[in-house]
């Protein structure tokens, strides 16, 4: 697959790729922290839970491999529902109950504080970032506890919903992987048809997931960029800007390199 790459290290008529990981694995979850002490208690359980997170990726991974934990929103509800209390603990909303299954509880209505945490973490190594949800978990329901608030991750969170108000759920896009094999072909080919000078074999990884990855879990792919910076023809801006400008003179090159490495793949009667 080849992915548009405005970004100067990839000037418009280059493309760049690499062997093993070339962007990393991205899930989104939520966390809903309750309180029946008080909405402000509920804040600065909310408050301990986003510190601790930060210890998630700088005490849990190891410090050479890019991870990252981001909390990109913060809402406060206040509701009425029904709270199961269990020791010193509660439970709240459906995704809490899990936590009264196995134990006596006691019904009761009472007024509910809660704050609802949004976020995404990322990882490029496929063990690791399967490792962060655990590891979310984990911290987030400790320092939840700590400040004497129950706590509840979600890691499918609803997106949007349908027309039919069915719910749609995010899913984890897992680290694109490249093979080794699929990459060489890709690089000899771009090469061979744009000159040597042209073709990185080494780009650095990136952060940003990307559904690619799905595919090549299944069969053996290569990711590369297409190299699309042309600050000359306004090709300037970054993805997703909403002054982003596709260089459109490389589209193509993209053509070709499809046509190429195809062509090549089945000359060569696959791997």
């Amino acid at each position: 697959a080849l992915h548009n790459w405005p970004y100067p290290e990839t000037p418009s008529g280059t493309v760049g790729t690499r062997a093993g990981t070339i962007m990393a694995g991205s899930a989104a979850f939520e966390i809903v922290i309750a309180s029946s002490a008080s909405a402000a208690n509920a804040v600065a359980c909310a408050a301990g839970v986003v510190e601790a997170l930060q210890t998630v990726s700088s005490r849990r991974v190891d410090p050479l491999q890019p991870a990252l934990v981001t909390i990109a929103a913060v809402e406060t509800l206040d509701e009425t529902n029904t709270f199961s209390f269990v020791g010193t603990t509660f439970a709240t909303k459906e995704s809490l109950q899990r936590e009264t299954e196995n134990a006596t509880a006691r019904e009761t209505k009472t007024k509910t504080k809660t704050v609802r945490l949004l976020g995404q973490f990322h990882a490029t190594d496929p063990v690791i970032f399967a490792s962060l949800f655990a590891s979310v978990e984990s911290v987030a329901a400790g320092a939840a506890a700590t400040n004497g608030c129950a706590c509840a991750v979600d890691f499918a969170p609803e997106a949007a919903r349908t027309r039919a108000g069915e719910s749609i759920r995010r899913a984890h896009y897992p680290p694109t992987v490249n093979d080794a094999r699929v990459t060489d072909l890709v690089v000899r080919v771009g090469r061979e048809m744009f000159g040597a000078e042209a073709v990185s074999d080494d780009v650095a990884p990136v952060m940003p997931g990307e559904d690619f990855g799905f595919f090549a879990q299944t069969w053996p792919s290569a990711m590369a960029w297409l190299g699309a910076h042309a600050p000359e023809r306004g090709a300037a801006f970054p993805l997703h800007s909403g002054k982003y400008v596709l260089d459109e003179s490389v589209l193509h090159l993209g053509v070709a390199m499809h046509a190429g490495v195809a062509a090549r793949f089945l000359g060569e009667n696959g791997f």
